[in-house]
């Protein structure tokens, strides 16, 4: 459990085997934490806490940590982590390493809004994936008016050229032209996934594949007619292709 604001703590009370605490911050506001009388507080009763700081022992909630204190600092964190396991074995490794692992784990986000997009709430989707709808949907807008248009009607979305153009028609015959209004993109927010999830969840069917269950994952996928584009490392690797980084990466762009 972590603060989600900075202020001070302050005991409540006990009720059916829980513990009921405050933390206010200095404009006065509350936030209320309820917690197990099995758990260790790790703060006194009128205690200072950042946010971001654990308030009960035990392990962080990467997931909430990436919302309170966001994706680099957590990231940090991470690597710290890992770094110790390690270290404590006398073994070193080049924080590079980690720093690969982590960020493929990082590579999803779960919408929150779909907003104007054909993305579903509560999905996981990737970043790539997530960007390039938001990107795409920046070309669109909402019809508020459809004014004399006979093609568009009201709440259509549509490209924001086919609209212009549709409104300079409209200007020459002297008619009314279309109202229209931003779309809205999609809001989510980075969650993170264990090795095993990530990597089933990459877009390449061949680099899942090679995962684990082979058989079953090429099956499915044929059945699909799954076209794979061959962005990634391993699955370019694996078909003794150029990888798509330095020099390689270039002769993709070609």
């Amino acid at each position: 459990m972590l603060a989600n604001i900075k202020g001070k703590i302050i005991y409540g009370n006990i009720y059916n085997n829980y513990r009921y605490i405050y933390i206010v911050n200095n404009m006065g506001y509350k936030k209320k934490y309820k917690i197990s009388l099995k758990k260790k507080i790790l703060f006194k009763n009128k205690e200072r806490i950042n946010y971001g700081e654990k308030i009960i022992k035990g392990s962080i909630n990467y997931n909430n940590l990436i919302n309170i204190k966001g994706i680099n600092y957590t990231q940090i964190n991470f690597i710290k982590k890992l770094k110790n396991i390690y270290s404590t074995q006398g073994v070193n490794i080049n924080n590079k390493h980690f720093e690969i692992i982590i960020r493929q784990m990082c590579n999803f986000i779960k919408v929150i809004k779909s907003g104007n997009t054909d993305l579903l709430m509560n999905n996981i989707v990737t970043n790539e994936k997530f960007y390039k709808k938001n990107k795409n949907i920046k070309k669109y807008r909402i019809i508020i008016n459809s004014g004399d248009s006979k093609i568009y009607k009201k709440n259509n979305i549509i490209n924001i050229i086919s609209i212009k153009r549709e409104n300079y028609f409209l200007k020459l015959k002297n008619r009314k032209c279309i109202k229209y209004i931003k779309c809205n993109p999609a809001i989510g927010e980075i969650n993170i996934k264990g090795i095993t999830n990530t990597s089933l969840k990459n877009n390449s069917f061949i680099s899942v594949a090679s995962f684990q269950e082979t058989t079953k994952m090429l099956n499915k996928y044929s059945i699909k007619y799954k076209t794979d584009k061959l962005k990634g490392l391993k699955e370019n690797v694996m078909l003794g292709n150029l990888i798509p980084s330095g020099t390689g990466f270039y002769e993709k762009k070609k």
